[in-house]
């Protein structure tokens, strides 16, 4: 039976593959804390509640927005986009 691939061009094969599958891996969403303008409501949400609502500066990585994310950790947004950094 011949041999497909020798040991390094399968050895550089893998590594190909794991590094390809490394990098298309996506963080989740931060959450953030919503300030109602109307009245004294937070509330805490991935995306905004709505166009009555202030989103505050610190992202977190729970649903209770109970364990703020480590500084430095978002990627920057991407190029051509209308959203700023948070």
């Amino acid at each position: 039976m011949p041999r497909l691939l020798s040991a390094p061009a399968l050895a550089l094969s893998c590594c190909l593959f794991c590094a390809i599958c490394t990098g298309a891996q996506a963080a989740p969403a931060p959450w953030y804390k919503w300030r109602s303008k109307l009245g004294a409501g937070l509330i805490c949400a991935q995306t905004s509640p709505g166009k009555g609502w202030v989103k505050l500066r610190t992202p977190y990585k729970d649903a209770g927005c109970r364990i703020p994310e480590a500084p430095g950790r978002r990627a920057a947004p991407l190029a051509g986009t209308t959203h700023p950094a948070p």
